[in-house]
């Protein structure tokens, strides 16, 4: 049996301890050893001292005893769940819809039986409510299997459906069908699927047509009725609000929840990065950007002490200066909040001599410790950028986003010998 793995040394002219960990150098690469034994070859690319090599039992290492994975949303207390279900769990959360968005409160709608209209049921058991914190919401399933909504559309045109709700019981899935119908008495369908949805935030899903693709809905006209009747009308579904976003705005992030934080015994957990090995900080508020120091921080963080600088709508750019010890690859770490727009990038012009134009890709974050992200050249996305001394950083986002930046962030050396280890049993 044959296990290999590459393994990078930085170049370095003081006695240094490494850890196998493949060609990014973070994790830890295991080897796999039955009781028996085995031989170890090491193959190099360039001159390389070693002094002596350890092995360590996994348990050891991981420190695996001392962990605890957290993968379960967090349910609400409903008739079914357990007490273990809300114990140690992830909160999630969606982005908010764009201003550009028509949105009906589902608690407004009405119900259409046999030509007669009358006010839709609603749902707000306290079990249940008093967790997720919303308003009344409309109930559509045995009780009354269709729901309508009346729309006033400001700018006619192509839209895309996005439904919030959530499932009172548990379901494996329920199917309805969405007609929008506008003043013009022009029909259009789609098809929506509700799955279950018992968690401590609400759930979205978007309307698709007959092939399963995102649908769009052209309004001709400034007025739209939604109609929602339930083919699986077996279970509860409980509607919070039915938006209408402008097909030009739509982005999958709108129905993809990111993790907002951990959650203990009622509370918030605040998790932390790893510290970025062999880097150099990058101050964010030195100089002129003192003034660009958050005085309102993203919804979520406590840390009163953390300091923040914020670009947002006009006050959209940032210069940063910095130098390297030695001339070499370099990877720019960026550690920052996002809470409010779907993924979008900011442009980054790095100069040392040469001018290297790049992006800052920026994903929906609204964990309440931030997110990370790297610098990508723009034409061929590495993350690796050749620095020779000093250099500048100017970083310029679209004028209607909001981002906050960490003050420290880091710039990281990227420059290694290669080394390959096999061990091999005998």
């Amino acid at each position: 049996i044959q296990q290999s793995y590459d393994m990078l040394f930085e170049v370095t002219t003081r006695p240094k301890f490494m850890k196998v960990s493949g060609r990014q150098g973070l994790v830890a690469s295991p080897f796999v050893l039955n009781p028996g034994r085995w031989t170890v070859s090491i193959r190099v690319e360039k001159p390389l001292f070693l002094d002596y090599m350890v092995l360590l039992p996994e348990a050891y290492y991981e420190a695996t005893i001392l962990r605890e994975d957290v993968s379960s949303p967090c349910m609400v207390h409903g008739p079914d769940a357990t007490s273990e279900d809300s114990e140690v769990c992830l909160f999630y959360r969606y982005p908010p819809f764009p201003v550009e968005a028509e949105i009906v409160r589902g608690e407004i709608g009405y119900v259409v039986d046999d030509e007669d209209r009358r006010n839709t049921l609603l749902f707000h058991k306290q079990e249940v409510s008093s967790e997720l914190h919303p308003g009344p919401m409309a109930l559509i399933g045995p009780q009354q299997n269709n729901l309508h909504l009346d729309y006033n559309i400001d700018q006619p045109g192509p839209y895309v459906l996005i439904v919030t709700y959530l499932t009172p019981q548990k379901v494996q899935s329920a199917r309805a069908t969405v007609d929008v119908k506008t003043s013009s008495d022009q029909m259009q369908q789609g098809r929506a699927t509700f799955y279950d949805c018992r968690y401590k935030f609400l759930c979205r899903l978007v309307v698709v047509d007959d092939q399963g693709e995102v649908a769009e809905f052209n309004l001709e006209s400034n007025n739209a009725n939604v109609a929602i009747s339930m083919i699986d009308d077996y279970s509860d579904i409980a509607i919070e609000d039915v938006a209408f976003v402008p097909a030009n705005l739509w982005r999958m992030d709108y129905v993809v929840p990111k993790p907002l934080s951990i959650w203990r015994d009622g509370s918030w957990i605040e998790s932390e990065y790893l510290p970025v090995p062999e880097s150099t900080k990058i101050e964010f508020e030195s100089g002129y950007n003192e003034y660009k120091k958050a005085t309102v921080l993203p919804d979520g963080v406590t840390d009163r002490d953390i300091v923040l600088i914020n670009l947002k709508e006009l006050d959209n750019a940032i210069d940063l200066q910095g130098s390297v010890s030695t001339p070499g690859l370099y990877v720019f770490v960026v550690h920052y909040y996002q809470p409010d727009h779907p993924t979008f990038e900011a442009q980054v012009i790095i100069q040392d001599g040469e001018r290297h134009e790049a992006v800052l890709p920026l994903p929906y974050c609204p964990s309440v410790s931030g997110c990370r992200t790297v610098v990508r050249s723009k034409d061929t996305h590495d993350a690796a950028f050749q620095i020779a001394q000093n250099y500048q950083l100017n970083i310029r986002q679209p004028a209607n986003k909001t981002v906050w930046f960490v003050s420290e962030s880091f710039q990281c050396k990227f420059s290694f010998v290669s080394i390959a280890i096999v061990c091999i049993v005998s």
